[in-house]
C-alpha cells in the first residue's frame, strides 16, 4: 500500500513537467511514431556501448572538408519501405536526426531526404574541428542496417617558402611563392600586401597567379621584375580561409654580404636572387601552371 502511494505521488509530480515542456506538441499516435524509432536506436547503441564499434565488416566512406565550410554526408539504402533512417555521431553516441527530424540542440545539423529516393543526407553547417570523427547512418530494420562515414576536418595553413628574410641585389626579380596546405577548397581570394598596401591590382612591374596544385593544396605566386631598394619591406600573403604569412624582403647592394649574420652564419638567401637563376625557375612555374590549366579545361 505504501509503495502504491509513492508511485501515485511520483507520477503526479512528473506529469505536469512533461506537459509544460511540450504542450500539445504531438498526438498520442504521433508521439509513439517518434518514440519507437528512438527506442530502437537506443537499444542498438546500448548493445554496442561497452566497446568501440567494429568496422571490420563495413566499408568506411571518408569525407574531407575544411573549417567553416558546409559539408554533406550521404548514405544510401536500396529498399527501406516504411523504415526510419537516423544519423548518429559515434564519438558520444549522440542521435542527431531521425527521419527528417533533428534531435540535437545544435542547429548546424539538418537531415534531408527526397520522397521515394534511396539517399539520406546529413548537412553540417560551419564545420568545426570538433566535428571530426565517425558518423553512422542507420536504418531501423532488424538487424539494423548501418553505413559508416569518417569526417576529417582540416585547418588550412599558409606559408611563404622563402623563409622570414630574403636578400636580393637591385635589378633581381622578387619571386615569392605562398603555399596554402590542407585547403580542399580553393580560397575565395588571396590578397598580397607590400607593407600595409594591397598590391593585387597595382603591380606595373609584376604579376600574381593562383592555382590549385593538388586536392588539398593551393599556390599563389608573386613576381616583381627589376626590384629596386624601394621595393624592400614586408610582403604578406593573405588567403581568405586562413591566417596570413609574411616575409621581409631586403633589396640592397651586395645582398650576399648583407645576408651574413654577425656570427658568420648565412641567413636565408633566395634561390632566385639573381637573374640567371630566375631565368630557369620562373619559366618552369609558368609551364606547370599552363599544364594544370589545360588539364582542367
Amino acid at each position: 500500500m505504501f509503495a502504491c502511494v509513492i508511485t501515485v505521488f511520483v507520477a503526479n509530480a512528473l506529469l505536469p513537467s512533461v506537459s509544460t515542456q511540450q504542450p500539445n506538441l504531438w498526438s498520442e499516435k504521433e508521439l509513439w511514431q517518434h518514440e519507437e524509432p528512438l527506442r530502437k536506436i537506443f537499444n542498438s547503441l546500448k548493445s554496442r556501448s561497452q566497446n568501440q564499434p567494429s568496422f571490420s565488416d563495413i566499408t568506411i566512406t571518408n569525407v574531407t572538408t575544411q573549417v567553416g565550410q558546409t559539408v554533406f554526408l550521404h548514405c544510401f539504402f536500396e529498399a527501406f519501405g516504411d523504415k526510419t533512417v537516423s544519423w548518429v555521431r559515434l564519438l558520444d553516441y549522440h542521435v542527431l536526426t531521425v527521419g527528417k527530424y533533428t534531435y540535437t540542440t545544435d542547429d548546424r545539423f539538418k537531415a534531408f531526404h527526397t520522397e521515394y529516393s534511396n539517399e539520406w543526407t546529413l548537412k553540417i553547417e560551419l564545420v568545426q574541428e570538433r566535428d571530426s570523427g565517425f558518423y553512422e547512418c542507420q536504418m531501423t530494420s532488424s538487424p539494423p542496417a548501418r553505413q559508416i562515414l569518417y569526417l576529417r576536418v582540416v585547418v588550412p595553413q599558409a606559408k611563404i617558402h622563402d623563409g622570414s628574410d630574403l636578400f636580393l641585389d637591385p635589378g633581381s626579380p622578387i619571386n615569392l611563392t605562398c603555399v596554402i596546405s590542407d585547403s580542399p577548397e580553393l580560397p575565395v581570394f588571396i590578397f598580397w600586401y607590400h607593407n600595409n598596401r594591397m598590391i593585387n591590382y597595382d603591380l606595373p612591374r609584376g604579376r600574381i597567379s593562383v592555382l590549385k596544385v593538388s586536392q588539398d593544396t593551393a599556390v599563389s605566386n608573386l613576381y616583381i621584375e627589376d626590384a629596386q631598394p624601394e621595393d624592400s619591406g614586408n610582403y604578406t600573403c593573405g588567403p581568405s580561409n586562413t591566417d596570413s604569412a609574411s616575409v621581409l624582403v631586403h633589396v640592397v647592394k651586395g645582398a650576399k654580404q648583407a645576408s651574413v649574420q654577425n656570427d658568420g652564419r648565412p641567413l636565408h638567401t633566395s634561390a632566385v636572387g639573381t637573374k640567371g637563376s630566375t631565368a630557369l625557375l620562373f619559366p618552369m612555374f609558368l609551364c606547370f601552371q599552363q599544364l594544370y590549366q589545360n588539364r582542367w579545361r
